[in-house]
């Protein structure tokens, strides 16, 4: 940075009379000469050149007698101050162009200032001063080194300081390179006016775009944290974010052990704030456990990346699946289901019988338990029996016959285990089910709602996949073909009224023109398992059709899989008090969760939130469908560090507390767009103007105002009026006056 003075000039005089005598002295004396050369009636030609060069030779004389001298003065340049924004929310992106991407603004600042013709060129017309500007202003080292890490914007208070620093001082211009984002102190109007009364033009140079800056955030992922081996598990991961419009982004699955790439979807993204769903399939094809994360690649200009992954965990188990399957009578859909079940392979350990399967006929001969395989005359009762049951399919059974006892312990492998229950009607039972029963606070409608038909429906009904079984990734067929091209049913149940949590998975209408109202499949879970309801024992018919042979097959491996997934297999002996994440922006909710061990099952549970120096806080924790869950939210937490610990219920052996940080939101990325209009508009108060970085480089430098110097000193002087030049050309013209008068015989 070069701070240099100038050296002007100016031509001086000292007359001896005032410059109304002089000037008639000198028109008289003209005039005079001027008709003595008139009297003597010479040629007009010869009296203009004799008259010309005698006016000059006396216009010479009286040069001279002004005492004309060249004076020299040492001058200081005018101040232009560049001044640099350098709070946070220059790292977002320069501006809204595909020519700005991956550019922040201060590098865009940065880029202007390091060209070293620009700058030299404003140094030699002003005194070059620069400034940082964030939460204070100061000067400017040097300029590679500034970064992007103020805290606030300052911009009005820092032009107010810089004004009062410039008084007394000739100030040409105030050049700011910024987003005009302000965040604390005065604005830029206030600024602009304090200017304009001090004749000081404030020219800006607006950078960053008028759109939100590019952000993306996965809010939550929802998927099976247990599966089988060779299942395919469905992750669905909740993305919000604001890109470009257009743009495509890609949401990746991951090992987080190996980085292996499991799975990845593109999504395409709009300007304007987007939360969309986005499916993520892989096949579990190794046992044990995984540590997979979902992770979103960082958008040029994206800022903040800690949100763009998420960490979740899966058990993979290589086992087969437990399946107890119960009927009265050996319906169709029970002879092909058993048929299925019994032939269905799998993978790994299970790779000769997908499904460990033990059927009860209830009203079949007991010799047929002793020649069947997988027959057993009555449903296992032993605990250990029980427990290795994944899922229970009553297929049209008789609810009488299993007794409340068998009903009471399904409905507690249900809660608890997490064990699948499936429930079949059909024509022969009809969902008899009494009041008060077990099942019916197990199933997810209404049993005394429930209504059956009289006989097989001569009209087919034809099964559709609802908007919710297809939002949920329920039963998904092969591309290109849709449910409606199944074959259809003929006996269906009707249901009255549904469960509060139920969610009806596929449906049909009473007429091919009517909307699919009439559930066909409803599930809910309850506790630790999922309920699954078939108003219809009519799956087999799914068999049939040239291209619908393998449907009944993946329907039911489907469910089987997906409710065998809830099944607990891990024993929880302590208490687990844990938060998903360490790290919080203020206001944003605090999710707390605790696992029980299974021989503590409170209403609710409360925990204390504190921080050192304050009074603890309290908040409740509620059960969840999972009885050993319960899960709340603490919010308005102010920034700090703070501990979580359990006070209620009071255990043996209580969980370590959580350790969790509040921080405080920036608000330089509260609004993230640049603030022209503010900008613009101070410019035009003070007499400036806003022009965007390519323009600054292109003709600030010939837009700016020249600014008033100031003499520091006068330099010796030199006096002209007595150079031997002067004199020398009121001799040559008064010589050339006499040459041309002897010449042309007037002399």
């Amino acid at each position: 940075m070069i701070f240099a003075v100038d050296i002007s000039w100016e031509l001086q005089h000292v007359w001896p009379l005032p410059a109304w005598g002089l000037a008639v002295l000198f028109l008289s004396l003209a005039a005079w000469t001027t008709w003595l050369l008139v009297a003597q009636q010479i040629a007009w030609r010869k009296t203009v050149v004799l008259s010309t060069l005698r006016l000059a030779a006396l216009a010479g004389l009286f040069l001279m007698l002004g005492g004309w001298r060249l004076s020299f003065f040492e001058t200081d340049l005018p101040d232009l101050l560049m001044l640099v924004d350098d709070s946070a929310s220059m790292q977002l992106p320069a501006g809204d162009s595909a020519s700005d991407v991956g550019i922040n603004r201060l590098a865009r600042a940065q880029r202007l200032l390091a060209e070293p013709d620009w700058v030299q060129a404003l140094e030699q017309r002003y005194r070059l001063k620069m400034y940082a500007v964030s939460e204070q202003i100061r000067p400017m080292g040097s300029v590679a080194e500034l970064q992007a890490d103020g805290q606030s914007s300052r911009l009005g208070d820092g032009l107010l300081q810089l004004t009062n620093a410039q008084r007394g001082r000739s100030t040409a211009a105030i050049v700011l390179m910024s987003d005009g984002i302000v965040t604390d102190g005065a604005s830029l109007r206030v600024a602009a006016d304090r200017l304009a009364a001090q004749n000081i033009p404030l020219w800006t140079v607006g950078l960053g775009g008028e759109q939100p800056p590019p952000e993306l955030a996965i809010d939550e992922i929802v998927a099976d944290d247990r599966a089988f081996l060779g299942d395919e598990v469905q992750v669905r991961v909740l993305l919000r974010g604001t890109a470009p419009a257009g743009s495509e982004v890609a949401v990746e699955l991951r090992d987080r052990d190996s980085d292996a790439l499991l799975a990845r979807q593109q999504v395409r993204m709009e300007s304007s704030p987007t939360r969309t769903v986005v499916p993520l399939t892989f096949t579990a094809d190794r046992p044990g456990i995984w540590n997979l994360q979902v992770v979103v690649p960082p958008i040029d200009g994206e800022i903040f990346t800690d949100n763009n992954r998420k960490p979740m965990r899966l058990v993979v188990r290589d086992e087969p699946i437990g399946v107890l399957l119960i009927a009265q009578q050996p319906s169709y859909e029970f002879r092909f289901l058993k048929h299925l079940l019994e032939r269905a392979q799998g993978q790994g350990n299970a790779a000769e019988n997908l499904i460990r399967l033990t059927s009860v006929l209830q009203d079949g001969d007991p010799r047929y338990a002793e020649q069947d395989r997988s027959a057993a005359a009555l449903p296992p009762v032993k605990p250990d029996e029980l427990e290795a049951l994944d899922v229970v399919i009553l297929c049209d059974a008789d609810v009488d016959q299993l007794g409340e006892l068998m009903l009471g312990q399904i409905d507690e492998l249900v809660r608890s285990r997490g064990t699948g229950l499936v429930v079949v009607a059909g024509p022969e039972n009809r969902l008899a089910i009494p009041n008060g029963s077990a099942l019916a606070d197990l199933i997810p409608v209404d049993p005394r709602g429930l209504q059956a038909p009289a006989g097989p429906q001569s009209r087919p009904l034809v099964v559709e996949r609802t908007r919710l079984g297809q939002a949920a990734g329920d039963l998904p067929l092969p591309a290109g073909i849709q449910w409606s091209q199944l074959p259809p049913l003929y006996w269906l149940m009707r249901s009255a009224e549904l469960k509060p949590a139920a969610q009806v998975i596929l449906a049909t209408g009473d007429s091919p023109q009517q909307a699919a109202s009439l559930p066909v499949v409803v599930s809910q879970v309850v506790g630790a398992g999922q309920v699954w309801l078939q108003l219809s024992d009519e799956s087999f018919r799914w068999l049939s059709g040239s291209s619908a042979h393998n449907f009944h097959e993946r329907y039911w491996l489907q469910v089987v899989r997906k409710l065998a997934r809830r099944k607990r297999t891990d024993v929880i002996e302590s208490a687990r008090l844990q938060v998903s994440g360490s790290r919080f922006t203020e206001g944003q909710p605090l999710p707390i969760e605790l696992t029980l061990p299974k021989s503590e099952s409170p209403r609710q549970a409360r925990v204390a939130i504190g921080r050192d120096g304050d009074s603890p806080r309290l908040e409740t924790l509620y059960p969840t469908s999972d009885p050993q869950l319960l899960r709340g939210t603490a919010s308005d937490l102010p920034p700090g560090d703070y501990w979580i610990r359990l006070i209620d219920p009071v255990l043996a052996q209580p969980p370590d507390p959580v350790a969790v940080r509040i921080e405080s939101p920036s608000s330089e990325f509260l609004e993230g767009h640049a603030a022209l209009i503010a900008m613009d508009e101070a410019s035009r108060i003070s007499g400036g103007k806003l022009l965007t970085a390519e323009q600054a480089a292109e003709s600030l430098l010939a837009e700016l105002p020249a600014g008033r110097t100031i003499r520091l000193r006068e330099l010796p002087s030199r006096p002209i009026w007595n150079h031997w030049a002067a004199a020398a050309l009121v001799v040559a013209l008064l010589s050339g006056e006499w040459i041309l008068r002897r010449r042309w015989g007037l002399a």
